[in-house]
């Protein structure tokens, strides 16, 4: 049953890639399906928890199946296309061995090997998880329904805090592997983490050579506390893979305006909904670049609207169960009224100065990004990446700005477990790819790499003329 589960949310997830084959890479091809399969299941089991369908192993499946066949159906005509795409991408050509790449590549295997085997040994023992969606995760498979008695003893919940409050993609998620008898649901992760270097990858290869994009997803994997988290069971690496290839797909598509990047985007945004509410501000990010898309008459409202539409309808939907299915609103640890205060403010952004400078939580990638930003300051008035750049700060800004209005200012700034210390600094994931992708992928570093494999490997390299 297990095998079938997987096949089954395989192929939901490359129902969507039948619609947006055209422009993608063969690696793209076969990376994205699980990670949106994964997002369609915790979707559909939502949908059938607010209908009251039990939520069986056996009615996972029949409904993954019904999704699939819709889906296949309305592009039946790209079954065909597609296969052929496959066989032109794969068709045998002259390779080149490039042994750096390789030897890079490798390290890369053997680290993710190594932490999975840390992941699949240990326990869940995170106490987010432990008291919040892995315990959900266990109620949901004991009693099949969203709405169990954990979410029903208010006591309970309250005591739990805000980690039960989360969206309930990796409970749902955990609880496909209690149902079918698993110990730990580690292995999710795992997988997820191992789909998302593969895309990754494939994305920045499309701006950069081959041995720069294994650079840089290796510089992304080896992230210190990144790394880590894959071998935990937490929502934070999670959601920065479903944030992170929003944001890139989204920038591809405003470069190259075709429709199959958006609905791509869209589907991540949406999953990224479906994992953190606070991921909002990634949909705060894509907003005005959409208004202007639209303003320029480069898309239309309706589909502009369509873009934001699911992301938005899922932030709320799941806001409103939380209010008046629960009955707990998870803005009860804000400020109930505003005032400013400077020396919170300013206290709170040295905080966030000495995370992001920390090399033993994101190694050099902070860094990176800003010195970068400051090489490339020629090519970014010549409007190089503009809309990128700004989406990541249109994003990190409010996403800081959202602990400022925290109450608790005493557990806000209490080092080693507080706001700041635990869930901001594990927020940040999000932007750790999107830091390398630009540090790799902007005009400076590109060229500076396109000469290199060009010049002492020989490497021919065709970079992806930028638009403004």
């Amino acid at each position: 049953m297990t095998a079938l589960l997987i096949v089954l949310i395989y192929i939901s997830g490359l129902s969507i890639v039948l619609h947006t084959y055209k422009p993608l890479s063969i690696l793209e091809k076969f990376s994205i399906p699980l990670l949106l399969g994964c997002f369609i299941t915790s979707l559909l089991m939502f949908l059938m928890s607010l209908v009251y369908i039990p939520l069986t192993i056996l009615n996972i499946a029949l409904t993954l199946v019904l999704f699939s066949a819709a889906i296949i159906g309305m592009g039946y005509k790209n079954i065909n296309l597609f296969y052929q795409s496959l066989v032109v991408q794969i068709k045998p050509t002259k390779i080149r061995i490039d042994f750096i790449w390789l030897g890079l590549l490798a390290f890369g295997m053997l680290l993710f090997y190594q932490i999975s085997l840390k992941g699949l040994f240990w326990p869940i023992t995170e106490m987010d998880a432990v008291a919040g969606y892995d315990l959900l995760a266990k109620g949901i498979a004991e009693e099949k329904i969203l709405t169990n008695s954990i979410f029903t003893n208010k006591e309970l919940v309250l005591s739990c805090g805000p980690r039960l409050f989360y969206p309930p993609f990796l409970s749902f998620i955990n609880s496909l592997a209690y149902s079918l008898g698993y110990e730990t649901p580690k292995l999710i992760n795992i997988v997820l983490v191992g789909n998302f270097l593969i895309l990754f990858y494939a994305l920045v290869r499309r701006f950069s050579g081959p041995l720069a994009a294994m650079l840089c997803t290796l510089l992304v994997f080896i992230t210190p506390e990144m790394f880590a988290h894959v071998a935990f069971s937490l929502t934070n690496y999670p959601s920065a893979i479903f944030s992170s290839i929003a944001i890139i797909y989204f920038y591809i598509f405003f470069q190259e305006r075709d429709p199959a990047y958006a609905i791509l985007s869209c589907l991540f945004l949406s999953g990224s909904m479906m994992i953190r509410s606070d991921n909002v501000v990634f949909i705060m990010a894509v907003t005005p670049i959409i208004a202007l898309m639209i303003y320029k008459k480069e898309v239309k409202v309706g589909h502009g609207l369509a873009y934001l539409a699911l992301p938005v309808l899922i932030f709320f939907a799941w806001n409103l169960y939380i209010k008046y299915v629960i009955g707990i609103e998870q803005n009860s640890f804000f400020v109930k009224e505003f005032t400013w205060d400077g020396e919170k403010f300013d206290k709170l952004w040295k905080y966030v100065f000495g995370l992001i400078t920390n090399k033993s939580l994101y190694g050099l990638s902070f860094y990176a990004f800003f010195t970068f930003l400051i090489i490339n300051i020629y090519f970014l008035i010549k409007k190089d990446m503009w809309a990128f750049i700004f989406m990541f700060m249109v994003a990190l800004i409010p996403y800081t700005m959202i602990y400022y209005f925290i109450e608790d200012e005493a557990y806000l700034f209490a080092e080693g477990g507080g706001w700041l210390a635990s869930g901001y600094k594990r927020g940040l994931f999000s932007y750790i790819p999107l830091a390398w992708f630009y540090v790799f992928v902007s005009k400076g570093p590109s060229l500076f790499f396109k000469f290199i494999e060009e010049k002492i490997f020989e490497k021919k390299v065709r970079l992806i003329e930028q638009k403004e």
